[in-house]
């Protein structure tokens, strides 16, 4: 059997003015109060279709702004039809699309911060499309009888000059508020980034004794693969190189270079800013394992002197937070504190390096 196409909501308002009111609806309701029964429940419906099922959420919620927009644009239609005050009409639309989605974003399983975004996106749709309609708003009243015609006497006009009204300044046409982006609540996405930092001081263990090493301006970058597991939850893989050139007060150390090379999983939680529309705040903890390697030239480390270059396994962890604005639907920036440290290598006892981190992120 063939599908139906689906009417539109411009027909089905259509159908519902034109239908003898006490038809559809209890005897004595007013066309305002059908018109905003109608939008009401067409609302709904799409709401309906658009968010229960498998689609993203921005394409839902153009289809419950277009509903609108054609519900708004099919009620003046109709009330210029019928010689009716189309602002009336007008009112009623608003009324049952603004009450429609408050009272049933939940039943469609929408969140609060959807339910916000998909009313200020249909709202900011109606008061855009009330401008372009513009003198189609005009306040339409049944013609009157023509009386017949009264003799007009003739004043001698004042000397004084006839006054002309003050022109009518125009009308600022209201801004079109920002869109608000939705946080990714599915999906892989990968991210790139670099950072700078410094550490304290850290102890290399020789021979003869502790030597205090200064490991100085540390950078690095890395790229990092991820899953949105949930609205505010993240998991994903990173890997990343980091280094500095060290140095120590000790005479007969010199040429001294620290780097990692290292695998980490980290797990992340989103907020939201409060106040600023598409930014969100983060924190999150991250574990794995780095290639850490101190190189370089210390006197009385061995006979030739000579730290090996090849670097030992350690363990790694790290702690981050910071603001993931969304530049687009896909793209984010990202500003972050980093906090990283791992377990001792070729006889080095590292301590925490503090990195400020700038990164970029692509929903895939």
């Amino acid at each position: 059997m063939s599908d139906m196409k689906k009417p539109s909501p411009l027909l089905l308002l259509a159908i519902l003015l034109t239908s003898p009111a006490n038809v559809l609806f209890p005897q004595g309701a007013s066309m305002e109060g059908i018109t905003s029964s109608s939008s009401f429940g067409i609302t709904y419906g799409t709401m309906h279709s658009a968010f229960q099922k498998d689609l993203k959420f921005e394409i839902g919620v153009q289809m419950v702004v277009d509903a609108a927009v054609e519900l708004l644009i099919g009620s003046v239609e109709e009330a210029n039809r019928l010689s009716m005050n189309p602002k009336l009409f007008v009112d009623s639309v608003f009324d049952g699309v603004e009450r429609s989605i408050r009272e049933n974003s939940k039943r469609v399983d929408l969140q609060q911060r959807e339910e916000d975004i998909l009313y200020e996106r249909v709202m900011a749709a109606l008061r855009e499309q009330i401008q372009l309609l513009g003198s189609s708003l005009a306040t339409t009243e049944p013609t009157p009888p023509v009386a017949p015609p009264t003799p007009v006497v003739v004043q001698p006009e004042p000397s004084q000059g006839t006054d002309v009204e003050p022109p009518t300044p125009p009308v600022a046409k209201p801004k079109t508020p920002k869109a608000v982006i939705p946080r990714r609540t599915d999906g892989y996405y990968i991210s790139t980034f670099t950072h700078f930092g410094r550490a304290s001081d850290g102890e290399f263990s020789s021979p003869n004794g502790g030597i205090s090493i200064d490991p100085g301006t540390t950078w690095g970058y890395g790229i990092a693969v991820g899953l949105n597991r949930s609205n505010d939850i993240r998991m994903e893989v990173e890997a990343s190189w980091k280094g500095s050139s060290a140095k120590s007060s000790k005479a007969g150390a010199n040429d001294l270079e620290i780097s990692y090379y290292s695998l980490m999983i980290n797990a992340y939680k989103d907020f939201d800013a409060p106040f600023i529309d598409n930014l969100d705040l983060y924190t999150g903890l991250g574990l794995g394992w780095s290639v850490a390697n101190l190189s370089g030239n210390v006197q009385d480390y061995s006979v030739f002197g000579n730290v090996p270059e090849t670097g030992e396994l350690a363990f790694a962890y790290q702690f981050m937070v910071g603001a993931n604005y969304r530049v687009s639907d896909r793209l984010s920036a990202i500003l972050a504190y980093r906090l990283f440290n791992t377990g001792s290598y070729n006889g080095y006892s590292p301590s925490v390096v503090h990195f400020i981190e700038l990164a970029l992120r692509m929903d895939l």
